[in-house]
């Protein structure tokens, strides 16, 4: 069974590795007998999750403006053809495809890629399915929009979506679709909830260290996993917490989720390591007698979990969440988006 995947992966993500990693192993599962998997995707320097049944490819177009990448982005259509002629199963998966503008890449850009993958696909009559996507548009998106994920999405023999918003949008345009637990709740061992691991929900805007003293502190160690987001006086309430925690004697260990390489805004590493430069004026990121630790890679990030050496984790980041869910880790959820809030 050869098994060609579409995903939207790069920039040392570990949100989006897991998932990659935890699809894979779904397929394998599903076609157990001599599954081998083409995986396109942004990022093929320095893939997180390897296995001799994967081969990493590089997504056609990729920054299709550069000049110099027009011999490689010939290459690569070359490479993306030929593996669509052989392949047995196309999946296209991976979080929220199809999205308002971001920092490189505007919503119709983006969705006419995704149209001209899909036609692809279909010229070589390869049977497609949508494995965990989001549709992240505005309700009030226009019918172009609307015609755009018609035509992407209709043929595929199976759908399968992240979220309620996603399942009520391709319904209104006739397409079935089924709402699937996220991936990466099948990282560890058969998934089942626990209700107990959230010790509180706060909502982020209201971040304090009042709002976070619902538990003893001394002597734990405690982890740190959020991400930049643009509230007011957002990086002094980091700070606050920081300070809260140290004066109770906490351990805190920061766990960037992200390592973005081009978007230093997307960067965890990046956001806290100018935090701390600011605010304790330093370099050496294990610092304050030993009781603040800084992550500095995704293995390091994914090992702490795994290894569960911890006491609970202040956590704002989706997969942060579930990963503490996932591995029985006690957790405070600092809410944000109602992507995260509907997920969760």
């Amino acid at each position: 069974m050869n098994i060609t995947i579409l995903a939207s992966v790069w920039c040392q993500n570990l949100w989006d590795e897991l998932i990659l990693k935890n699809t894979i192993h779904h397929f394998e599962k599903k076609y157990w007998v001599d599954t081998q998997f083409e995986v396109f995707t942004y990022d093929i320097d320095e893939p997180f999750f390897e296995q001799k049944n994967i081969n990493y490819h590089e997504f056609f177009p990729a920054w299709i403006r550069r000049r110099w990448w027009v011999r490689r982005n010939i290459k690569n259509y070359q490479n993306l053809i030929h593996t669509l002629k052989v392949t047995d199963l196309v999946v296209i998966w991976g979080g929220g495809l199809f999205f308002d503008n971001e920092w490189t890449v505007s919503s119709l850009k983006n969705l006419n890629t995704w149209i001209f993958r899909r036609k692809l696909i279909a010229k070589y009559k390869k049977n497609l399915v949508f494995y965990g996507v989001g549709i992240n548009f505005q309700e009030d998106r226009n019918t172009a929009y609307q015609r755009k994920i018609d035509a992407i999405f209709s043929g595929a023999s199976e759908v399968y979506v992240r979220d309620t918003f996603s399942h009520n949008y391709l319904k209104k345009l006739w397409i079935w679709s089924e709402i699937v637990l996220d991936p990466v709740y099948n990282d560890h061992k058969k998934y089942k909830e626990k209700k107990k691991l959230q010790l509180w929900k706060i909502d982020i805007s209201e971040l304090s260290p009042k709002a976070i003293d619902i538990t003893e502190y001394s002597w734990k160690t405690v982890w740190l996993a959020l991400r930049k987001l643009d509230i007011e006086n957002y990086e002094t309430k980091v700070i606050a917490i920081i300070e809260f925690l140290i004066q109770r004697w906490a351990k805190i260990i920061i766990l960037p989720h992200s390592f973005h390489k081009y978007d230093e805004t997307s960067n965890d590493l990046v956001f806290f390591k100018k935090l701390l430069l600011e605010y304790y004026e330093i370099t050496d990121f294990n610092l304050i007698d030993n009781k603040l630790k800084l992550s500095h890679s995704l293995d390091e990030t994914y090992n702490y979990y795994r290894e569960q050496w911890l006491d609970l984790i202040l956590a704002s980041r989706l997969h942060s969440i579930i990963l503490a869910k996932v591995y029985k880790i006690p957790y405070i959820w600092l809410s944000y988006s109602k992507k995260t809030s509907e997920q969760l």
